[in-house]
């Protein structure tokens, strides 16, 4: 395995890649899938290029620009990739498909790189210079992209979350391959008849109205928010009755840009504090996690087999001295396991509890990290649509026989 570390400068920090070949003893059926997602800052429309005016040039786009070499050169089964919806997805066929040029085209492999690997007009082991012209028996890149725009909403789910998903199977290895075959809108999209109160009602910290200290600033805006609430009917004068099911806004954002959501949860951000006007209390982390689709052990009605398959580690007496978050046994209704049984590992550093802990990630820190996260209901839809069109893997990964479905 290859690993390395790639530094960034938004996230003040690195981005782990780990490469892992194929070995060629592995067996032939089984799918290599890679997900990927970049940078938003360079293609978001609230900072309209300004954070990375540069935009590919920019060193935020650096490890994308990796990764879809890797992709190139290793030649995966199948990716997905997501961004916001500016991203320029025709990269993934300039940089895969277009073989015209000179231009970071001198990348290639032959099925795959443990078992050779062929530059142009040159047979695996020979070094020095090469000729730009193909050789006979190099396999030039076949892939199938396909790219959707669309948001959690789209599935039913009540979280406003526009992203741009991209599809890329490896043609030779799926002879079947049709992304004709299955109708995304049709099968996927479903008209949204929940609100984001179904996030709200299971989660703990929504329920005893608990927040963090704001600051005068956030108050402002606040006062603001309300104010406007009232302007356009969403309650009476003095708030106390409101004719919608919620109305959450984002405090870190400036007025002219958060707008008061009535249905879904506004899109998640890096940097956030959502509030929900028609209940008076901060949008609790539980409520974050599940509209990701994440699950999240204080969550009510989640079975216990559940919370204990994910990597929280519960911070029963920590939880209990905070005074922010109810223990874990008071949220799962008492008695029952410990939360060293539910907790799925000592090494996590997400924990429930206190908001401030010495040994994990603090509040801020995870709502940082579920704001970044890609949502779990778009990358499952993706998913089942690229496994519904591609049809059974090609046993004999050096056939490089013709697929149908666009390209």
């Amino acid at each position: 395995m290859i690993s390395t570390r790639i530094p960034t400068q938004l996230h003040r920090g690195s981005i782990a890649i780990s490469i892992v070949p194929l070995q060629a003893g592995r067996s032939k059926p089984a799918i290599w899938l890679e997900g990927a997602g970049s940078t938003c800052c360079p293609w978001s429309k609230m900072t309209n290029g300004s954070t990375c005016p540069n935009r590919w040039l920019d060193s935020a786009t650096v490890p994308c620009l990796v990764w879809l070499m890797s992709v190139r050169f290793y030649q995966p089964d199948i990716f997905i990739h997501e961004c916001v919806p500016a991203f320029p997805s025709t990269i993934f066929q300039t940089v895969l498909n277009d073989t015209s040029g000179t231009q970071m085209k001198n990348v290639y492999a032959v099925d795959r790189p443990e078992f050779s690997l062929m530059l142009p007009g040159k047979s695996a082991g020979h070094a020095g210079d090469y000729d730009d012209s193909p050789s006979d028996d190099l396999v030039l890149p076949e892939w199938a992209l396909c790219t959707k725009f669309f948001s959690p909403e789209d599935l039913g789910v009540p979280h406003r979350r526009q992203r741009c998903y991209t599809a890329g199977v490896w043609k030779p290895r799926f002879p079947s391959l049709n992304f004709g075959l299955v109708h995304f809108e049709h099968e996927f999209f479903r008209t949204l008849e929940l609100s984001a109160k179904v996030f709200f009602e299971v989660d703990p910290a929504m329920a005893s109205q608990g927040s963090r200290p704001m600051i005068s600033a956030q108050a402002n805006r606040l006062e603001t928010h309300l104010v406007r609430a009232a302007e356009k009917g969403l309650c009476n004068q003095d708030f106390s009755e409101w004719r919608v099911p919620v109305a959450v806004v984002n405090l870190l954002q400036s007025n002219a840009w958060a707008a008061i959501s009535t249905t879904s949860l506004p899109s998640l951000l890096r940097k956030g504090r959502l509030w929900d006007l028609t209940s008076g209390a901060e949008v609790g982390e539980v409520s974050v996690w599940l509209a990701q689709g994440f699950p999240h052990p204080l969550a009510g009605g989640l079975p216990d087999c559940l919370r204990a398959d994910f990597s929280f580690k519960c911070c029963h007496d920590e939880s209990s001295a905070s005074g922010s978050v109810p223990d874990l046994a008071v949220a799962r209704g008492g008695g029952g396991s410990s939360p060293k049984d539910l907790a799925s590992g000592a090494r996590s550093r997400l924990r429930v509890g206190a908001p401030q802990v010495h040994h994990g990630f603090k509040l801020s820190d995870r709502l940082s990290l579920v704001g970044n996260a890609m949502n779990l209901w778009q990358v499952t839809a993706v998913l089942v649509f690229a496994f519904s069109c591609v049809g059974s893997p090609d046993t004999d990964s050096k056939s490089g026989g013709s697929c149908g479905g666009n390209s």
